[in-house]
């Protein structure tokens, strides 16, 4: 799977689920392996935590949108946005700001 392709990933019990685009279309793939033994293997690229159970490509974020009830980061090709906790919050804003400069 192509890095650029690579949407998010989420924990399921043992193993972590990748979110990524195939041909336009979101495939996903169960992989074991923690959270953050996959967090540790992508720290060179664009991929951050933004919660407990959530690493996102920031390249993949369209908007960020929330209210009181906190952030969420809304990815192209996702229909469902990724909620960013608040002990992650400044660090994805800080990052997504990085970026866009």
């Amino acid at each position: 799977m192509d890095l650029e392709h690579l949407l998010f990933l989420t924990s399921k019990d043992k193993s972590t689920c990748i979110y990524y685009l195939n041909k336009g279309h979101v495939d996903q793939k169960v992989l074991r392996g923690s959270l953050k033994y996959f967090e540790a293997q992508l720290e060179s690229f664009p991929v951050q935590r933004c919660h407990l159970s959530y690493l996102v490509n920031l390249n993949q974020v369209r908007f960020i949108g929330g209210h009181a009830d906190g952030l969420k980061l809304y990815l192209r090709n996702v229909d469902d946005p990724i909620p960013v906790s608040n002990k992650y919050r400044s660090a994805i804003s800080s990052s997504l700001q990085t970026l866009s400069e």
